[in-house]
């Protein structure tokens, strides 16, 4: 099996807690499991990230799975996640500080990054971190939304899509 696609729910805890152990996943490159719930249930997706199985992802869909800081902080540090190409986290909870351990994460070779979460807010200094990231000249899409309203689009080996922060365009073109 090379591909894996499920739809969680809060009752599907222990069957994420299950797969995340299962040596089933070594030769997974697509994995996406996603929750379906209107809001994230807190720790859903820790398992999965946590999982020593995943050394082969290429493409990680992880949405509204309740990530926090901590499993980023794991994704950032983990080497089974440096053939990531693709990875969308949308709808989590984690917050700018673990935004920025990912950003400074050595996954060299992603080219889409999907970070679409409510009140999320793209700093001035994230956006530094983000263009200084070892993946952002790689980058061909990028998506990160925050609770605001505007969106404002740049393209420098990627389209940066960010929702509601009045500055954001002026950090970005600082890249050249």
């Amino acid at each position: 099996m090379t591909s894996l696609t499920i739809v969680a729910n809060g009752a599907l805890v222990e069957a994420i807690k299950e797969l995340a152990r299962s040596a089933e996943l070594e030769n997974v490159r697509s994995l996406s499991v996603y929750c379906d719930e209107p809001t994230p249930i807190a720790g859903l997706g820790s398992p999965l990230i946590d999982s020593p199985w995943l050394g082969a992802v290429e493409h990680l869909d992880l949405r509204n799975m309740g990530l926090d800081d901590r499993d980023l902080a794991t994704l950032a540090r983990s080497e089974r996640f440096l053939h990531l190409t693709s990875l969308r986290l949308d709808g989590n909870l984690f917050t700018a500080a673990g935004l920025a351990r990912l950003f400074a994460a050595p996954i060299d070779q992603l080219a889409t990054l999907s970070i679409l979460c409510p009140g999320l807010a793209l700093t001035r200094e994230l956006a530094n971190r983000l263009t200084e990231s070892s993946f952002f000249p790689q980058l061909r899409e990028l998506a990160i939304y925050d609770a605001g309203g505007a969106a404002i689009v740049r393209d420098y080996h990627a389209t940066l899509i960010v929702r509601g922060v009045a500055t954001s365009a002026s950090v970005v073109e600082t890249r050249t």
